[in-house]
């Protein structure tokens, strides 16, 4: 290569060399003045981590907050826990059973309002003859501190409804129950412990075979040579209202008959108080093969201290079997 053409080519070098730095200091130089966008995503590992001026927040962060949310898929028991808690003591209607919806009457919910960032955790699950129930702690802050605030059970029937192959019956709220914490104990009385609460998990079991060796006993007790006026009198200590509800006895009024209840189930009706069914049958003492069958409804309220009473108690017309098929 001759001296000439070397000087040409490195000539030729230099001006291309320089020629780029011209352009990219131009470059760095508008950036400031008119930005444009580039068209390239940029992630999460190449500077798309958390900016400190907007509190650490991020897009993946805003990708989970979302995921977190309740969707309103209520046949996943946690979404039911999960949104009582957001809500409480909203409106908790759409997640509540109708029993415990009754419940809310007239219950005080102050304490409830006090307590802010709610979370649950999963206490417990079990399945028997009617129900698949989970059950929940809701934790929130109280007065500064994260406490374990209160308990929830939410269930739905262990049967799928008619015509269903798959079982995606929406699960409810059935009972709550403060924490020990806020209740307190004897000595040191909690937040919790004078307030008319909702339908209490103990209660919610006892309730119904209360009122059936109660008030139902009573109502359904034979007693020979009793006037109307002993018998309402009587019936006075355990129900709120008289009842036309009789005793069976045999043709003769000379004995009673037996009565036997063989199940018992909430019926309550959406937007009305509690009541619990019964059913059973009535046997001749003498003679077994005579029954008749027989079922009754007792209505519940609560009293000003929140204590639960038998209102009433109503007997429930039975169709007769004609014989034809069952």
């Amino acid at each position: 290569m001759t001296p000439r053409i070397r000087l040409v080519i490195i000539i030729v070098a230099v001006a291309a060399l320089l020629g780029g730095v011209i352009w990219f200091a131009a470059a760095r130089g508008g950036r400031d003045e008119d930005p444009k966008p580039t068209g390239v995503a940029v992630m999460p590992s190449d500077q798309g981590g958390a900016d400190p001026s907007d509190g650490g927040s991020s897009d993946q962060d805003d990708a989970e907050e979302q995921t977190a949310k309740v969707t309103g898929d209520f046949t996943d028991p946690e979404q039911v826990a999960t949104a009582f808690a957001d809500s409480y003591p909203g409106n908790v209607k759409a997640i509540s059973d109708a029993t415990f919806q009754a419940s809310l009457e007239g219950t005080d919910s102050s304490l409830a309002k006090k307590i802010s960032n709610p979370r649950v955790e999963q206490d417990d699950h079990g399945t028997d003859d009617v129900y698949e129930t989970y059950a929940y702690t809701v934790y929130g802050t109280y007065q500064g501190d994260e406490v374990p605030a209160y308990s929830i059970t939410v269930a739905r029937p262990v049967d799928a409804e008619e015509g269903d192959a798959d079982n995606d019956t929406e699960y409810r709220v059935q009972s709550f129950d403060w924490s020990p914490k806020m209740l307190g104990d004897e000595d040191s009385p909690g937040p919790a412990a004078d307030l008319i609460s909702p339908i209490s998990s103990q209660q919610r079991i006892d309730l119904a075979t209360n009122v059936r060796k109660g008030a139902l006993a009573q109502v359904l007790a034979y007693k020979d040579g009793e006037s109307a006026k002993d018998r309402k009198e009587r019936l006075a200590d355990w129900i709120l209202t008289p009842t036309k509800v009789k005793p069976e006895a045999s043709p003769s009024g000379r004995y009673g008959y037996k009565p036997e209840i063989l199940s018992q189930v909430y019926t309550t009706e959406d937007g009305g108080p509690i009541t619990i069914g019964y059913t059973g049958r009535w046997i001749d003492p003498y003679d077994q093969g005579n029954t008749s069958a027989a079922a009754y409804t007792a209505t519940i309220v609560r009293d000003k201290d929140g204590k639960y009473q038998v209102k009433s108690i109503e007997e429930m017309k039975i169709p007769k079997n004609d014989g034809g098929d069952e």
